[in-house]
């Protein structure tokens, strides 16, 4: 119970300074260096807090038909979510109060150097996954009876590795399974997503905490499916490297 507590206010505390130095980058003026320390300040942070908090696992139990599956889905759904919003910012474009947020944000990437904004947004995509998707979902914990016995053989081979795999991550065979979702995964997902989507408040920008409830809820749901962290990276960088790469022209397109 000691290291549970330790860990929960491990977590709230670098949760907690971790959207105080979001929302003073994201609020930053375009181009300044301000917005790339506190963005990268917020990185380190959130791998910092990931350890302190006793994250452990992420892609060492993956054989290589695994890691391909995972690649897989982190594309698809990544992918689904890209296309979902450039469609949706059709309707964002014909909405002041929401394009005026949103065309401050994407300052830093017009008046910023654009390979600099990308290897940060990348950073930032992977440690977000690590810490929200990894270390919070590690101290979230409910009652077994909540899952069903699939999801309690799921979670029997995150702390022991299954026949055929070793503990590096080797593989003899090309048979492990997915995990299914039972109802303390969909309790996980809930509360880490809430909790990714609070800390974007602080930004000031509506759609991007609306972005951040509908992609934790999606890269939530892959960390749970599969059990690994890999699925959830793939899935957040193809969708925020993808937007900054195409809302610009996107909205300019829609308007």
């Amino acid at each position: 119970m000691e290291t549970r507590s330790r860990q929960l206010v491990i977590v709230a505390a670098v949760g907690v300074l971790g959207a105080v130095l979001l929302g003073i980058g994201v609020n930053a003026p375009p181009g300044g260096l301000v917005f790339f320390v506190c963005t990268l300040a917020v990185a380190a942070l959130w791998v910092l807090g990931g350890v302190a908090a006793g994250r452990r696992r992420m892609f060492q139990r993956l054989g290589p038909n695994d890691a391909w599956r995972d690649i897989a889905w982190g594309l698809g759904v990544g992918g689904g979510l890209l296309v979902a919003f450039l469609l949706g910012a059709g309707v964002v474009a014909q909405i002041p109060p929401l394009t005026g947020p949103v065309d401050a944000l994407l300052e830093h990437a017009r008046w910023g150097s654009l390979a600099a904004v990308t290897l940060v947004t990348a950073i930032s995509g992977i440690t977000e996954e690590v810490y929200f998707r990894g270390a919070l979902f590690d101290v979230i914990h409910f009652d077994t009876r909540l899952d069903t016995p699939e999801r309690l053989d799921s979670e029997s081979r995150l702390d022991t590795p299954p026949d055929g795999y070793s503990a590096s991550g080797s593989a003899d065979e090309d048979d492990y399974s997915e995990s299914v979702v039972g109802r303390a995964g969909w309790a996980r997902i809930a509360i880490a997503t809430g909790a990714y989507a609070l800390v974007t408040v602080v930004t000031g920008v509506a759609l991007l905490v609306f972005a951040a409830a509908v992609l934790g809820a999606a890269t939530g749901w892959l960390r749970e499916r599969t059990t690994s962290l890999l699925a959830p990276i793939v899935a957040h960088l193809t969708w925020s490297l993808g937007m900054l790469y195409f809302l610009p022209s996107a909205l300019d397109f829609w308007r």
